[in-house]
């Protein structure tokens, strides 16, 4: 369990906000990285972005948004808390949902941006953010094609989950997937396990998903580059929902054979 909350701790930089103050142009200008997002919809907490989420504000007013790589023009001034960034014209703001911010900036020199609302969700999602001078390093590990179906026995736990560009960590909700000969058995918290049959093909093991995301008609695994890890990607009408890393207590962190 400490290997899992390791993994966990090392993918999933949390960030504390602090006490506002009063701003200056010269202490906001410049490139402004993403270091954590918290969705107030969900319950995993804190994550910290896997693309490119940055701000960059400049000192002739004009800035730039960039969430993963769609990029918007925006313009800002300072405010008694710290940043309010606005639409360019009332058009963006109308009729392409470019939203108004309202950023706080702290005396650990971190930006937030609280209860910002998807207006595309039909649950009225509301996201807080934390930006901060440096980028977050969240490079995960590579996948790699299994030689056989049996590199993927075992009891996996999982400790993260890639979602919608973030990185949440998921190791306490107690999520396994046992593999064995033709099967995988799904457990979650305090639920009853579920035994799904699978296939092995093209050094990938699938199986249908629903057993443990109603929305996901298919889940495939695949073994990472870090030893003792794998990655199952939950896939709904061919579309990516999510993908979970799930490790093995007993390889992971351990050197090749």
């Amino acid at each position: 369990m400490k290997k899992i909350t390791a993994l966990a701790l090392a993918l999933c930089l949390l960030l504390a906000c602090s006490a506002a103050f009063a701003a200056t142009p010269g202490e906001v200008v410049g490139t402004w990285y993403c270091q954590s997002m918290t969705d107030t919809s969900f319950e995993f907490g804190a994550g910290v972005p896997t693309g490119d989420y940055r701000l960059e504000l400049n000192r002739d007013g004009t800035a730039l948004l960039v969430c993963d790589g769609q990029e918007r023009n925006y313009a800002w001034e300072v405010t008694e808390k710290g940043v309010d960034l606005k639409p360019v014209s009332e058009y963006e703001a109308t009729y392409q949902n470019y939203w108004y911010y309202s950023m706080t900036l702290n005396e650990d020199g971190t930006l937030t941006i609280d209860s910002v609302q998807d207006f595309s969700s039909e649950e009225g999602h509301y996201y807080d953010f934390t930006m901060g001078r440096e980028a977050v390093d969240t490079s995960l590990p590579a996948k790699v094609a299994a030689e056989k179906e049996d590199d993927f026995y075992g009891e996996w736990i999982a400790a993260v989950i890639a979602q919608d560009g973030f990185l949440f960590d998921v190791s306490a909700m107690n999520f396994h997937a046992k593999v064995e000969f033709a099967q995988v058995t799904f457990t979650a918290g305090d639920s009853e396990p579920v035994v799904v049959m699978t296939e092995f093909k093209d050094g990938m093991l699938t199986c249908d998903g629903r057993a443990f995301d109603y929305r996901a008609d298919k889940a495939t695994f695949e073994l990472a580059e870090m030893k003792g890890t794998v990655c199952a990607t939950f896939t709904g009408e061919g579309e990516e929902i999510y993908t979970v890393y799930l490790v093995n207590p007993e390889t992971f962190g351990t050197d090749a054979e």
